[in-house]
């Protein structure tokens, strides 16, 4: 079985493939407009903008600054807040051991795959991050978010960080933030 394969693919599909393709919709992801989550206007994105303002009250030290899959820091630093955020899922009873697994078998193949991976820092400490995969046709599938629950506001401010992809990838279509930064 092939789980999650994105509409492009489907699209392209050879019609004479020995693979059938069913819609299963309990896997169903979501589908950002970048443009209309970059800006965060109107009524749709009140709570959004609510608990993305909070967070940034809260901690005016945050930034969003780009990961380096490759870098042993960036690494270890996304290892904490994974670790972080599988034992509070897990305190609620969910299940989490695919994304650790996933996440390690990223780390064997990401020479191979065009990843996009932001980080949001609190004081110096990664404490949520987001990692995408660059397809060729201008889209990204996100692959991981993952953050420290106890930053209130913090998913808000990942989902948000895909809003602002660098100027260099296909998907940007604004500048980034203020908060960006190209290094540490």
């Amino acid at each position: 079985f092939l789980f999650l394969i994105p509409s492009e693919t489907v699209d392209d599909w050879p019609i004479n493939s020995p693979y059938a393709l069913v819609k299963d919709r309990d896997n169903a992801d979501y589908i950002y407009n970048i443009e209309a989550l970059s800006q965060i206007r109107g009524r749709k994105y009140q709570t959004i903008r609510t608990h993305i303002n909070r967070f940034q009250r809260q901690y005016p030290s945050w930034y969003t600054c780009l990961l380096e899959i490759d870098n042993y820091q960036d690494r270890q630093a996304i290892k904490q807040v994974y670790e972080q955020w599988a034992t509070d899922k897990a305190k609620n009873g969910m299940f989490v051991n695919t994304d650790g697994q996933a996440l390690k078998r990223l780390y064997t193949i990401n020479e191979h795959v065009k990843l996009l991976c932001l980080g949001i820092y609190v004081d110096g400490q990664l404490v949520g991050y987001t990692i995408n995969e660059l397809q060729n046709n201008g889209y990204a599938t996100n692959l991981f978010e993952h953050a420290m629950v106890e930053f209130n506001g913090i998913f808000k401010n990942v989902t948000l960080a895909n809003g602002h992809f660098p100027p260099s990838t296909k998907l940007s279509i604004l500048e980034p933030p203020a908060r960006w930064r190209a290094g540490r």
